[in-house]
């Protein structure tokens, strides 16, 4: 029997007892944790654009368990996400030029906070490709699916 014979033969007895296999491999995954995770660690690094759709395909299909996920590790680590706040706090008080004015950038944020609205950066403060600035010109008035759903990954005109 060749290579690609037993192949066919295998291929064919996981599709016809597909329920025992997902039992085998899930048990040989609960016994060997460490294997899977590093299997996982190697194919991500090996395919990052496939994990992070994969990653995005998750969160969009599964909202609120992302939400409670992301509640759950800010309330446990508050330490870490008061660490974080600052450091964005910070990198958009570096990225505002002497420039801009304060008092229209103040009142973008007070029309947000009144029509329950985010004020969004059209070039984000911090990408891969570019960073920003954060002046009156570079904000914008959006609903808060739509700057979530944006990201720092989009370009204006995209």
């Amino acid at each position: 029997m060749t290579r690609e014979e037993r192949l066919a033969r295998m291929r064919g007895w996981r599709a016809v007892n597909r329920d025992k296999e997902r039992a085998r491999v899930v048990k040989w995954q609960a016994a060997h944790p460490e294997k899977v995770r590093a299997n996982m660690a190697k194919w991500r690094a090996a395919n990052p654009e496939k994990a992070r759709a994969g990653t995005a395909n998750w969160c969009a299909a599964n909202r609120d368990k992302d939400r409670a996920r992301k509640k759950k590790y800010r309330l446990s680590k508050p330490e870490k996400w008061r660490a974080y706040c600052a450091a964005r706090r910070a990198r958009k008080i570096a990225a505002t030029p002497a420039w801009a004015d304060a008092e229209l950038i103040a009142d973008m944020y007070a029309e947000a906070e009144y029509q329950q609205m985010h004020v969004d950066h059209i070039v984000p403060l911090r990408s891969k490709f570019v960073c920003g600035l954060h002046w009156e010109g570079n904000l914008q008035l959006l609903a808060m699916n739509q700057n979530l759903s944006k990201g720092n990954r989009l370009w204006p005109g995209q």
